[in-house]
């Protein structure tokens, strides 16, 4: 018997693409052209790096990010990125200061801090591993507070998820969630004066979104008010998010699925019911209130499925309008408005590339700016867009599949295929770079 190499058998693996048709509409397997043809090697796959988490700085000029697991600080308007840190461990959950000077993270199952202008990171936190998922043990997820008295983590040190405060010294700390459920998706109010936070449990597992009030002097919080429970779905524990706050502290925004879809709503503070600001069989997500509280900008799959793209909703009853548009398809996220509303930065992938960081006008104007460039330059010419392709399952269910054809494809040709079957009951695959797809 002979046995395949690593490389043979990645070589092998990288020689079928994914589901074709042939003229009558059934499927085939289509075999595609290996990697090697354009020069590129395992590694070459393997070194592309899409970019993390970006934070912008609360004057607007600086973005801090991860890259190589560590907290590089970028420009807003581009350029070469400044290493801020050295030390061992990945990074992650990064929060800036009110006054810009700091910068909290996450790393080694607990909370740090780091000078913007340098200097080694300091331990607020010494997380023991807790019971339960070793995943969600340690502390993570820090978000200063509008004072910049208290750091706002998660952590799973008792066998679930709660929420913590601890001060930048790190001399003082108090868990503000002491029960059984499991709580996160911690934001504090624009005052610093309450947190709202997602909470579930086995009898509410899709999720109540509460509200406790908080004491800035001793640290602590009183009990909290329930402000939305979330209609039962058995397998909808994603189905409430963590919400936006409104800049004046009377309103959030929160994605909802009352009508079967993501949509988002507005909740009043004070409590009351949630009022839909968008509708309709789409995923709204990730909702982001301009600076002076008049819009929103949302993450949103309304022009396509297996796209995804920045939205501005005018919260006066004007319609919505796309941010920007691009010729290659593609999927946006993680919005962030510029201090003064005139600007919205944002995630962008496609079949063609890795994700980058753009920035647009958020009046719509102009051409988006790359701020970001991730993807190598040898992969230029061998990566292609997939065609989109339906069909019908055998009980009438209508199936979207993304098509990655053979390079030098000839209709009519009957080819070999791969399929390749995405997991989860709401995921799906997008138009998003996939290399061992598109090679």
């Amino acid at each position: 018997m002979n046995v395949l190499s690593l490389n043979q058998l990645v070589h092998s693996f990288l020689s079928v693409a994914l589901l074709t048709f042939a003229s009558n509409g059934s499927a085939f397997l289509a075999a595609a052209q290996v990697a090697d043809s354009h020069g590129l090697a395992l590694d070459d796959l393997l070194s592309v790096e899409p970019l993390g988490e970006t934070v912008l700085s609360p004057d607007g000029k600086t973005f801090a990010l991860v890259r190589n697991g560590q907290i590089v600080l970028l420009s807003a308007d581009g350029g070469w990125p400044v290493t801020l840190t050295s030390s061992a461990g990945g990074k992650s959950g990064l929060s800036w200061s009110p006054d810009g000077h700091t910068l909290a993270f996450s790393g080694q199952g607990s909370i740090w801090i780091v000078s913007t202008n340098g200097g080694q990171p300091h331990r607020l936190t010494h997380s023991a591993p807790g019971a339960g998922d070793p995943r969600q043990a340690g502390d993570r997820n820090p978000r200063w507070s509008p004072k910049g008295d208290w750091i706002l983590f998660e952590t799973g040190r008792r066998g679930h998820n709660d929420l913590v405060v601890v001060s930048p010294d790190g001399l003082s700390e108090n868990i503000l969630t002491a029960t059984d459920a499991d709580a996160g998706e911690g934001e504090w109010s624009p005052d610093g004066s309450q947190v709202v936070y997602v909470e579930r449990a086995p009898s509410y597992f899709s999720g109540k979104l509460q509200l406790a009030k908080f004491d800035a002097q001793s640290g602590r919080a009183q009990p909290p008010v329930t402000l939305y429970t979330s209609p039962v779905d058995r397998g909808g524990g994603w189905s409430l998010r963590r919400p936006a706050w409104a800049p004046d502290g009377r309103t959030l925004a929160v994605v909802l699925q009352e009508g079967g879809w993501d949509n988002v709503y507005l909740l009043p503070a004070s409590g009351g019911s949630p009022k839909p600001v968008t509708r309709g069989e789409q995923e709204d997500l990730d909702p982001v209130f301009s600076p002076d509280g008049k819009s929103l900008a949302i993450v949103s799959n309304r022009q396509s499925p297996e796209e995804s793209h920045i939205w501005i909703v005018p919260l006066n009853g004007g319609g919505a309008h796309a941010l920007s548009h691009f010729s290659v398809p593609g999927v946006e996220s993680a919005p962030q408005w510029s201090p003064d509303g005139s600007a919205i930065y944002f995630h962008r992938a496609t079949p063609l590339e890795s994700a980058d960081l753009l920035v647009a006008d958020a009046n719509g104007s102009g051409e988006p700016k790359h701020l970001t460039h991730t993807t190598p330059k040898n992969l230029e010419g061998a990566l292609q867009v997939p065609d989109r392709v339906r069909f019908q399952s055998k009980d009438g269910v209508s199936i979207t599949g993304l098509l990655y054809k053979p390079r030098g494809f000839k209709s009519g040709t009957r080819y070999p295929a791969l399929l390749w079957i995405h997991g989860s009951p709401e995921g799906q695959d997008v138009c998003r770079l996939d290399l061992w797809g598109s090679i």
